[in-house]
C-alpha cells in the first residue's frame, strides 16, 4: 500500500491507498461483499423457513449456485474477483 498526502485526495491525514488493482477493488467493495452475504443468507433462510420443492440435495446445491450468481452480478461482483 501506498501513502498519499491530505493534498492529494482532499482529506485530511494520511490515508492507505493499495497499490493492487485487485486488492483495491476488494477494499472499495468491501460493502458489496457484505451485502451479498446478507441476501445469500436471507435467501437460505427463506427456503428453510417457508418451504422447498427440491428433490434431492443436488437440486438444492445448484440452487444454492445459482442464487449466488445472482446475487453477485446485482452487485456487479464475481467470485473471480478474490481469486
Amino acid at each position: 500500500m501506498k501513502k498519499l498526502k491530505a493534498n492529494q485526495v482532499k482529506l485530511s491525514g494520511w490515508i492507505l491507498i493499495p497499490e493492487d488493482k485487485n486488492e483495491a477493488d476488494l477494499c472499495f467493495n468491501g460493502v458489496k461483499w457484505a451485502l451479498v452475504a446478507q441476501d445469500m443468507d436471507n435467501a437460505l433462510r427463506n427456503k428453510i423457513k417457508y418451504g422447498h420443492q427440491f428433490k434431492t440435495p443436488k437440486e438444492a446445491l445448484e440452487w444454492a449456485r445459482i442464487e449466488l450468481d445472482e446475487i453477485l452480478t446485482s452487485q456487479n461482483l464475481t467470485l473471480e474477483m478474490i481469486i
